[in-house]
């Protein structure tokens, strides 16, 4: 695995040094755009990772897997993307000076965490794909930064109402289905003895997740007015 953590960080790392050098510098844009590209991968990884593990809905999506299952090459590749994402930041804050957004830090932390105990003790990899399939935010906020590049508004306007049209009608409820599944399967005790004390980890670690959706679904209509009203302005 630690060869796809690697060449993913070098691949995703790769996009961001690219797209900064071609944005002139403009670092919190090119960041933008590169995340709006990454996201893409792993939403495309996370919707085939849905689909693979609609069988073990009765478990919560909680299960072992094999050694050889490409669901954990999956999360190897979202490991790296992470880490090339923190490797940006760093560059951003400690290098250029630029302010990162903690809440961003934060996600990012938890998603490093609870990544790599999945990859350690190879339990739980459809779940985290299946966290991997709400990446399409980041998808939103990416169109939005492109739209910038090519002179589109009309991109950033649409761009802003859907980032906030998924938080509200895909990522909020796909959080509430995955708790939902997860009690039941505590509840009836259709999991194994030893996934118990893993159930409550993910539980525990989809309470912030949420918790940042929330937030972030107040900054998105904040967002979504502001662009709106540049729009109008411009015309």
């Amino acid at each position: 695995m630690l060869t796809v953590i690697f060449a993913a960080g070098f691949f995703f790392l790769s996009l961001h040094v690219g797209l900064y050098r071609r944005q002139e510098h403009d670092f919190e844009r090119a960041f933008k755009m590169a995340r709006g590209i990454a996201a893409l991968i792993l939403t495309s990884i996370g919707f085939a990772g849905l689909i693979g593990a609609l069988p073990h809905w009765d478990v919560g999506f909680l299960y072992a897997h094999e050694v050889d299952d490409w669901m954990g090459r999956g999360v190897a590749v979202a490991y790296g993307h992470l880490l090339a994402d923190f490797a940006s930041m760093g560059y951003g804050r400690f290098v250029l000076g630029n302010k990162q957004r903690p809440d961003l830090i934060a996600h990012h932390a938890l998603g490093l965490l609870a990544y790599g105990v999945s990859l350690h003790m190879g339990l739980g990899h459809a779940l985290v794909l299946i966290s991997l399939a709400s990446e399409i935010m980041p998808c939103c906020t990416g169109l939005e930064a492109w739209g910038r590049h090519f002179g589109k508004p009309n991109w950033e306007v649409f761009a802003a109402k859907l980032r906030l049209r998924v938080l509200v009608f895909w990522r909020l409820p796909l959080w509430v289905a995955v708790v939902t599944l997860l009690v039941r399967a505590v509840w009836l005790d259709t999991l194994t003895p030893e996934l118990h004390s893993v159930a409550y980890f993910v539980l525990a670690c989809l309470v912030p997740l949420i918790g940042l959706d929330i937030y972030w679904v107040r900054k998105c209509v904040d967002a979504a007015r502001r662009r709106e009203a540049q729009h109008a302005a411009a015309n």
